[in-house]
Formats: structure tokens, C-alpha cells, sequence
């Protein structure tokens, strides 16, 4: 099934990934992000999303970076729908763009068209 298209961005090749967030009032909202292969978490999430979608906090927890740099980042309970089933996940409250990472999409298998407008595929794998 197709959850998303890799977009050109100043040059540049993005994988983006459509999913719904369910926010603290019950609303679900959708979020634009970008896939994020060296991600191992769930989802990332701009502080301003987070405030927004009024998260509940978890706790704090220890992150390494792909710089190989430690970070201290608050984590929150979401409830995220992406490629057809809903995921109880972790949201990292980091950086300024949503990251989708490889936390969520686990026992599949993701076949990206890394050119302009190319398809971003997801199918299950049975484990």
C-alpha cells in the first residue's frame, strides 16, 4: 500500500509519510512528515505540534543522535494511524519538522522511489 511520495526540496530528495494523530481532545489530526530511516523512535514532533495536539507527557529519556551526540528530550503517549492500523507510540518532542521513524513501521517491508514524486510503499511482513 502507498503511505506516502518522495518530494524535492531545494534540491534535495525527501521521503514524506502522511499519518493521523489522535490530540488530547479527542480530534484526530494529520501530520505531514518525513521518513526518517536512522530514526529507531516512533515519531518526532516540534514542540509547537505537541502544544497544539496537548500530548500527555510520559517522561524524560536519553537520546542518541546521528551525530553520535547525547540529548536529554521529553517523551509523550500519542495514538498514531499510519498504513492502516493505529499505533500506541512514543512521540520525542525534538526538532522543527515531523520525523516518522523506523519504530512505527517495524515487521514490514518500505520500498522507496528515491526520485521526484516517487512512491513510498509499505507492506507487512507476518513475523
Amino acid at each position: 500500500m502507498k503511505i506516502g511520495e518522495v518530494e524535492l526540496q531545494n534540491g534535495l530528495l525527501f521521503p514524506k509519510v502522511s499519518f493521523d494523530i489522535v490530540g488530547s481532545n479527542g480530534r484526530v489530526e494529520s501530520i505531514y512528515g518525513t521518513l526518517d530511516t536512522g530514526f529507531t523512535g516512533w515519531v518526532a514532533l516540534p514542540e509547537s505540534e505537541i502544544d497544539h495536539l496537548g500530548l500527555r507527557f510520559s517522561h524524560d529519556d536519553v537520546l542518541t543522535l546521528a551525530d553520535n551526540e547525547t540529548v536529554q528530550a521529553p517523551l509523550y503517549v500519542a495514538e498514531v494511524f499510519l498504513a492502516d492500523r493505529w499505533h500506541r507510540v512514543f512521540v520525542v518532542q525534538i526538532g522543527s519538522i515531523p520525523l516518522i521513524g523506523t519504530g512505527i513501521v517495524g515487521n514490514a517491508r518500505i520500498t522507496l522511489d528515491m526520485i521526484p514524486d516517487g512512491e513510498i510503499d509499505y507492506l507487512p511482513l507476518n513475523t
